[in-house]
């Protein structure tokens, strides 16, 4: 099954399940017993489920086996990565998820992104990597979610990358 099939079958499975399994690790637990069986062994999902609060700032999360998202905390000036909650989907027949929960704060973003960023090779076959991706939110935490987003696609052009990988990246920041 290539990976845009796949992907259209999880994107209609979330829009379907997802309002009768407003709990995360529930919904991430039937959506592994639904693809455990479409799945080959070599093949599998990983996913970044969030739900966000506008009134509070509070989101709950849960990740799949995904990369990590960046999140920067505006009042210490740092950053840190969303670990793991839970393995890929259809790796496990039987799998634990679990969530985590996110208080954000005036100035606090998240960046997420799928693989095509920080895997993204330069002529030297050097990843872009995580690490360009936590000096460029450093040092560009301050722009508004466009020019940020803007921003870093310039850092890996000029970093040399040759993008091969489909690239999906989303930013969520507090005023």
């Amino acid at each position: 099954m290539s990976a845009s099939m796949l992907m259209a079958n999880l994107q209609a499975s979330l829009r379907i399940m997802g309002p009768d399994y407003p709990d995360l690790p529930r919904l991430a637990t039937r959506l592994n017993e639904l693809f455990r069986y479409n799945l080959k062994q070599i093949r599998f999902i990983t996913l970044f489920l969030a739900g966000f609060d506008p009134d509070s700032k509070i989101m709950h999360y849960l990740n799949a086996g995904h990369h990590p998202p960046l999140l920067w905390d505006a009042a210490t000036q740092s950053y840190k990565w969303l670990k793991p909650t839970g393995p890929a989907i259809g790796l496990f027949p039987e799998a634990n998820f679990s969530f985590e929960t996110l208080q954000f704060n005036a100035g606090d973003m998240l960046v997420m992104y799928t693989d095509g960023l920080v895997e993204a090779r330069n002529n030297e076959k050097k990843e872009f990597g995580q690490e360009s991706l936590a000096r460029y939110a450093a040092e560009n935490h301050t722009k508004s979610p466009e020019q940020f987003l803007n921003g870093l696609l310039d850092d890996v052009h000029s970093f040399g990358a040759d993008i091969q990988d489909d690239l999906t990246l989303m930013v969520l920041k507090m005023g």
